[in-house]
């Protein structure tokens, strides 16, 4: 289903929330209208979050809707809101954000942990997240772990992705090794 109003939403998130048996601490909240086709607007998180205080512990913003993540953050209450789109890590973590769900962690984790913890500034990040969002997500993250590993095993996809052709893993590869040299940034 698409263009569903706040209203149809609630109504949906109330239901499956009460089928569960809506025990403390049981959900983050997932904003990623690229893959759903669906807005969490922030007056569905708070009317949600209010109605299962506890049980909606949190929002995950993988929009790239700076606005609507920064009306999150002033407007969360008592939720944690996590950055998903690391191409507005810094500014996320700025603005008061409680931290990130980020792929790119599986690939360079030393590097999102210094800016979640250390207020560390990385311009590479973006550079390199505008790369990955060339291909599909999954399997250009895994393809980055791979290379950087040197083991093939983790290409594997699940259906219905497949993996990235080798030109696409060798040109991630070498975009990654100029951002983010092998010597400063291993994957352990």
């Amino acid at each position: 289903y698409k263009s569903l109003d706040d209203e149809g939403l609630y109504r949906w998130f109330s239901e499956a929330i009460e089928c569960t048996g809506a025990n403390p601490g049981q959900f983050v909240l997932y904003h990623i209208p690229g893959m759903t086709q669906v807005e969490l607007s922030v007056e569905l998180v708070s009317r949600l979050a209010a109605q299962f205080p506890g049980v909606i512990t949190g929002v995950k913003d993988s929009s790239g809707n700076w606005s609507h993540t920064e009306r999150l953050i002033k407007e969360r209450g008592a939720l944690t809101v996590f950055v998903g789109h690391e191409g507005q890590l810094e500014r996320g973590m700025r603005a008061g954000a409680s931290g990130a769900i980020a792929g790119s962690a599986n690939i360079l984790p030393e590097v999102i942990k210094a800016i979640v913890h250390d207020d560390n500034e990385e311009p590479n990040l973006p550079l390199l997240i505008d790369e990955l969002l060339k291909h599909p997500i999954i399997p250009a993250v895994k393809a980055l772990i791979a290379y950087r590993l040197d083991s093939p095993a983790w290409l594997s996809v699940r259906p219905p992705l497949t993996q990235l052709a080798s030109k696409h893993i060798s040109s991630l590869g070498e975009r990654l090794d100029a951002l983010f040299p092998t010597d400063a940034h291993r994957i352990r």
